[in-house]
């Protein structure tokens, strides 16, 4: 992983089952581990992933076959800017988006939650 120019962050949008359509992922694991190992990489727009990384100066963001094409061909010719950008994502994917960092937030979500229950 670490040894290619451009990784993928792909999340499904949605997902047939049965017939029936559900909802897919905003983000994935590899969403902040892919930024915490310093990999440039290029992840499927949703609508949550702005307020994760900006998409100009840390995490490239595409919506379709043809952007994403678009934005492989662009990076492969900047080797600077994706060390760059690698460098930014890797500095707020960590610590900010450690499990230690997640459980800590989850934690708090909870707290006032569990204080109305005693």
């Amino acid at each position: 992983m670490l040894k290619g120019r451009i990784c993928f962050a792909p999340v499904t949008r949605e997902v047939v089952h049965g017939g029936m359509t559900q909802p897919g992922d905003e983000d994935t694991t590899r969403t902040y581990e892919l930024g915490a190992a310093g990999c440039f990489f290029l992840h499927r727009r949703t609508d949550y992933l702005p307020s994760v990384y900006d998409e100009r100066t840390e995490v490239p963001l595409f919506r379709d076959a043809q952007e994403l094409a678009a934005l492989v061909r662009r990076f492969l010719a900047a080797p600077e800017e994706r060390e760059r950008m690698a460098a930014a994502a890797h500095r707020r994917a960590v610590p900010a988006y450690s499990l230690d960092a997640r459980a800590e937030r989850i934690l708090e979500l909870l707290k006032p939650r569990l204080a109305g229950r005693r």
